[in-house]
């Protein structure tokens, strides 16, 4: 954000917090069944390839698989939503909906609030001192690793 202070609105966030926010936006609304189901679509065409190497193989596994890791940011964003509703249901609000509650009155009349809200996001986003997330840093380094185990091991 442009001034900490304001609206989370266009004319306040800057151009990272504008994709950041595309980011969230996409993660939340994707039609994850129809997603996954391209994965592995994608992936039963490279168990069924021929021709390849092992090396090829777990390459093609690999990168398939990289493309997809991005669901991590749904399950964040899902374990954020659900500690933010054990926080304010029921002491500030009666239910906690997505789309419509508006929660900016309850953080203007406690403050403290907003600071539990940043401690949540800082630990489930794994944000560093310059608020950089690091969130796909593990998933990640887990699939890379995964598949330099199966070219060390099976090639």
């Amino acid at each position: 954000m442009l001034n900490p202070q304001g609206k989370m609105i266009p004319k306040n966030v800057n151009y990272e917090g504008r994709q950041l926010v595309i980011q969230m936006i996409t993660y939340c609304y994707r039609d994850w069944d129809s997603y996954l189901t391209h994965q592995y679509d994608e992936q039963y065409n490279i168990k069924n390839e021929r021709g390849l190497t092992s090396r090829e193989y777990y390459d093609k596994l690999e990168e398939n698989e990289l493309k997809y890791a991005d669901h991590a940011y749904a399950e964040v964003i899902a374990d954020t939503f659900n500690e933010f509703k054990k926080i304010l249901v029921p002491k500030y609000l009666v239910a906690l909906n997505i789309m419509s509650t508006n929660i900016e009155k309850i953080l203007i009349q406690y403050p403290r609030l907003r600071l539990q809200f940043n401690q949540v996001i800082t630990k489930n986003f794994k944000l560093d001192t310059h608020g950089k997330m690091h969130v796909m840093d593990a998933p990640l380094q887990d699939i890379r690793n995964k598949y330099n185990y199966y070219r060390e091991n099976f090639s």
